[in-house]
């Protein structure tokens, strides 16, 4: 675990060496609204600077924009071009994650809710496009490497999945955990706003008491009871943007309205905004 940290202490001190767009957190203090245990993140400081950590290739990568939002006066446009390879060793991607700000526990419940939009006018491509995940931190001091993500959006040439992945195994020498398609959407209606609540047990045993509870615009899509995560020192942090294979096209979304905490599906649903 001591090397885990230390190598993501070097790399989050070090914005400078990953792209024009200059990696590392928002400028300034975390404006969360932290109200009874549940933290909202909908960009209304007008830039990145709630607690989010950039992985952003260019200035166009990731911003905080006015046209196109799901409640107040902002939301999270995030744009992948061909060739914009942020780091070295982590591919192509236009994200920002909660790495400093908040790591879920193993063994912990969490809630989860957010909101999407893929525009209208999105390529679709028969390639690889994760929009929101939840990573893990790997025991890279122990040999570990980087893996799939134990929880993950996906779309892909029109179908948006959820997938989850999980290992017992305590140091996985090889990203080889199989992955699981929660749910599926062919045609995914594209130009509107999506609200997504997530409720998770993030326990990697196969006999423990993970679960995953899920909701698309209010209707529960997911209901899986059994192992989710990997047997790790550390827990899990959220990210979201776009992170895709190379390919000669671009593509662009929005991300609104952020919330975790709390102790039930109101506590984190976006669509409290509409109210």
């Amino acid at each position: 675990m001591k090397w885990t940290w230390i190598l993501i202490a070097f790399v989050l001190a070090m914005p400078g060496l990953y792209g024009a767009a200059g990696n590392g957190c928002g400028d300034g203090d975390d404006d969360d609204d932290d109200d009874g245990g549940v933290v909202h993140k909908g960009f209304e400081t007008g830039d990145f600077s709630q607690g989010w950590y950039r992985e952003l290739a260019e200035d166009y990568s990731g911003q905080v924009v006015t046209d196109v939002v799901r409640c107040g006066q902002y939301a999270a446009r995030f744009e992948m071009r061909e060739g914009d390879e942020n780091w070295r060793w982590t591919g192509f991607r236009a994200e920002v994650s909660e790495l400093l700000d908040f790591i879920a526990p193993l063994m912990s419940e969490q809630w989860y809710g957010f909101s999407t939009y893929i525009p209208a006018d999105w390529i679709d491509l028969d390639n690889r496009a994760v929009i929101s995940q939840w990573h893990a931190t790997p025991d890279l001091g122990e040999g570990e490497v980087w893996r799939s993500p134990p929880l993950a959006l996906r779309y892909r040439n029109g179908e948006l999945s959820v997938t989850s992945r999980s290992s017992e195994e305590k140091v996985q020498e090889q990203n080889a955990a199989p992955e699981f398609v929660r749910f599926t959407y062919p045609n995914f209606p594209k130009g509107v706003w999506h609200d997504w609540v997530f409720h998770v047990r993030w326990d990697y045993r196969d006999d423990g008491d993970g679960f995953i509870e899920a909701w698309l615009d209010g209707e529960k899509v997911i209901d899986y009871v059994g192992p989710v995560g990997y047997n790790d020192n550390a827990g899990l942090w959220f990210k979201w943007g776009i992170y895709r294979d190379d390919v000669a096209a671009t593509q662009y979304l929005y991300h609104d309205e952020y919330r975790r905490g709390g102790a039930s599906f109101a506590d984190v649903d976006p669509a409290q905004c509409d109210d």
